[in-house]
């Protein structure tokens, strides 16, 4: 008998895995990539006959899988998994027929957002009220101590212009943070576009994104362990936090903000 799930034409050193639950009137899978990075796989399900709906835990989007084959009784489905994304996959319906080649079409950068960025940090945390990042770092590796320290909350601003080319395409328009240390906030011309906290850091833009200026804002918050290394290792003088957790003496500052880099992105 062919296995219930089976994950095909992956890297020699890919790790995925899923479980399988039916009910009445359903076949319910859960599947993950276990490694930290983008994974592109076909799955292969024990089920025909069936439309597969991708539900994405992160984001809770619901769609009909567009692009899928069945052979031999099995429905073989084109994924691609975010690092240590997941997924779920449901089989409840009769199948619709196929009307794609991908279910997550490919992306491709339409323009950088380079900065700079008026930063702004928590001064009861330590960090400047204002700073001005000319390109986008990790706070360790900044020359101002109370920003290389900081933990907390920075808000990064910045304004750019966005030619109507780019406003006039009829893909989808997603805005990308590249990566970020730890969680994200973002706003797009006022608007509330969600939090992030797992890659990819990506809205979408859509509805917020205008030709001409815009105007970015993101919040950005890291864990408390730089802070906590600081007045363990270096400052112990001035106390921020409380802990009962010691730093280890090989441990050192995490990367922490807006690492970018930050782009505009489309379907290819």
């Amino acid at each position: 008998m062919l296995p219930d799930i089976e994950f095909l034409n992956g890297k020699e050193d890919s790790k995925f895995d899923g479980v399988h639950r039916a009910t009445d009137d359903a076949d319910i899978y859960f599947v993950c990539n276990q490694t930290n990075r983008e994974e592109k796989i076909e799955i292969a399900f024990r089920v025909a006959g069936k439309q597969p709906e991708l539900w994405d835990p992160v984001s809770s989007e619901v769609r009909d899988a567009a692009a899928f084959t069945e052979k031999d009784g099995r429905t073989i489905l084109p994924v691609t998994f975010a690092p240590y994304g997941s997924m779920f996959v449901i089989f409840r319906k009769p199948a619709a027929a196929a009307t794609a080649k991908e279910n997550f079409p490919a992306l491709s950068p339409v323009q950088e957002i380079a900065g700079p960025w008026q930063v702004a940090f928590d001064p009861k945390w330590g960090g400047p009220a204002k700073a001005k990042f000319e390109t986008l770092e990790s706070w360790t590796e900044n020359s101002d101590e109370g920003i290389r320290n900081y933990s907390g909350t920075a808000t990064y601003r910045t304004k750019f212009d966005v030619p109507s080319q780019i406003t006039d395409l009829k893909s989808q328009i997603l805005l990308d943070l590249g990566d970020v240390m730890n969680i994200a906030q973002v706003k797009l011309n006022g608007k509330d576009l969600g939090i992030l906290w797992s890659p990819p850091f990506r809205v979408n833009a859509a509805g917020a994104l205008k030709s001409g200026e815009n105007e970015l804002e993101v919040e950005v918050v890291n864990t408390w362990f730089n802070r906590v290394w600081y007045e363990q290792t270096k400052n112990p003088a001035v106390k921020f936090t409380q802990t009962n957790v010691k730093i280890k003496p090989n441990q050192q500052p995490l990367p922490s903000g807006l690492l970018g880099p930050v782009r505009l992105m489309a379907e290819k």
